[in-house]
């Protein structure tokens, strides 16, 4: 409903934000809450921070290169170094995971 360009001085997410936010508050409060749908380029988590609250869901494509991380496994403590901070990976380029 409205574009802008974003500055070099600005975050795309940021601003993304603030637009969506002043389309919500143009909107009736009545039906479904609206779908905001981005593309790769923009930050999911930065996105759902800033929507926190907000009546609305957001919906943000992946770049074909993206990869998660489960939660790692509990194995004994290990008797030095440093705790596991990921388990098994899931890309999504790759089928096998």
């Amino acid at each position: 409903m409205d574009a802008r360009r974003v500055r070099p001085e600005e975050d795309a997410n940021d601003v993304a934000v603030e637009q969506a936010k002043d389309l919500l508050e143009r909107l009736s409060r009545r039906g479904a809450p609206p779908l905001f749908v981005f593309d790769a380029g923009y930050d999911p988590v930065k996105l759902q921070r800033g929507l926190e609250g907000q009546r609305a869901h957001v919906l943000v494509r992946l770049h074909s290169n993206r990869a998660f991380y489960a939660d790692p496994e509990d194995v004994e403590p290990r008797p030095v170094g440093r705790p596991r901070l990921h388990g098994k990976k899931f890309a999504l380029p790759d089928p096998r995971t």
